[in-house]
C-alpha cells in the first residue's frame, strides 16, 4: 500500500548550541522560510505544502521538545542542496555563510561550494 505523504510530514531535525546563530545561517543567509515559533525551536519549511520541514531545536531543550537525548553529537550525513541563478549569487551566499561559522570541506567543482556548517549540516551551493 502507498504511503499517502499528504497525512505524514517529514521532520529533519538538527541540534545547536546556538540559536541566533543558527538563525542567521539559515533564514538570513541561506534564505530560508521560517514559521514564527518561540525559542528554543525553529521550524524551517521546505516546500509549499509543508510536508517536509527542517528544524532547528537548541541542545539544552532536544530531549522534551524531540524526545531524543541528542547528548553531545553532531548532526552528520545530512546534505543540502541550494541552487542560485547566477555565480555572483551563490558566491555571495558561500562568503556570509563562511562569515557565520561554515566550512569549506571537501574539493568542490567549478562553480560550486561544498560547505559545513556549526551545526554539522552539510550544504551544497550550485547554479541553475
Amino acid at each position: 500500500m502507498p504511503l499517502d505523504m499528504s497525512e505524514r510530514r517529514i521532520r529533519f531535525s538538527v541540534v545547536t548550541d546556538d540559536l541566533q546563530r543558527s538563525e542567521a545561517l539559515y533564514r538570513v543567509c541561506f534564505g530560508l522560510r521560517m514559521r514564527q515559533l518561540s525559542n528554543p525551536i525553529l521550524m524551517f519549511p521546505l516546500d509549499p505544502l509543508g510536508i517536509a520541514e527542517f528544524e532547528v531545536c537548541l541542545r539544552e531543550a532536544s530531549r522534551d521538545l524531540l524526545e531524543f537525548d541528542f547528548g553531545a553529537k553532531r548532526t552528520t550525513g545530512l546534505l543540502v542542496s541550494l541552487r542560485f541563478d547566477s555565480e555572483a549569487e551563490m558566491n555571495s551566499v558561500a562568503e556570509s555563510a563562511l562569515n557565520i561559522g561554515a566550512q569549506v570541506v571537501g574539493q568542490s567543482l567549478s562553480l560550486s561550494w561544498n560547505l559545513e556548517d556549526f551545526n554539522g549540516v552539510n550544504w551544497f551551493l550550485s547554479i541553475v
